[in-house]
């Protein structure tokens, strides 16, 4: 999987290979170097971790080595992308605070297309928010990401979650443009939303 190489290089992430194990860091900056993600060939799988200042957390695994690759890849994109800018989500729970929703929806469907999202209906393919009684839950394909949740941080889950999807979605076509591999979309989406492979 040469191309995955490729594709990690390009975003400037350091690999480090060993006889069973492959550690990915971000980038050669300061903000990573306590964090990476290790890939370990062990029971005939391929194991899933993120480092952090020495401690592994599992990320789930893969017995096939091209969707190993393909997983290790997203998880990395994942775990490195940047983080959506922090600004527009103090200026959404103000909208909230304020209970002008209708403005809180405007900032949402103008930065997150509604292919992307649900509000009070929950579709699979979509990041959905429910809204109980002055709290919410938000979901993607049938697993909760966040529950009992004020609005206002619900509206923010929303957009943010709402935004890695639409990123992932070039991701993905990315990934496909470059691979000859087959690719399963709900499966790579799953391990970008989530931060780990679906088990």
């Amino acid at each position: 999987m040469r191309e995955i190489f490729e594709l990690m290089s390009k975003l400037g992430y350091r690999i480090v290979q060993e006889t069973d194990q492959m550690d990915v860091y971000g980038s050669a900056s300061e903000a990573y170097k306590d964090v990476f993600i290790r890939m370990i060939y062990k029971d005939e799988a391929f194991c899933f971790y993120m480092v952090n200042q020495g401690k592994m957390y599992p990320k789930g695994f893969e017995t096939d080595f091209t969707k190993a690759m393909m997983d290790l890849y997203i998880l990395c994109r994942s775990i490195y992308d940047p983080s959506p800018d922090q600004e527009i989500c103090i200026k959404l729970r103000a909208l909230v605070k304020k209970q002008d929703y209708e403005a809180a929806d405007e900032l949402v469907s103008s930065l997150v297309p509604d292919k992307y999202y649900s509000m009070n209906d929950v579709d699979p393919d979509k990041i959905s928010l429910v809204v109980e009684r002055e709290k919410c839950s938000a979901f993607y394909q049938g697993r909760t990401i966040d529950k009992s949740m004020t609005l206002g941080r619900g509206y923010v889950v929303l957009l943010n979650c709402g935004r890695w999807l639409a990123r992932f979605d070039d991701i993905y076509k990315e990934l496909a443009e470059k691979t000859s591999a087959e690719a399963d979309f709900k499966d790579l989406a799953y391990i970008y939303i989530f931060e780990e492979i679906r088990g």
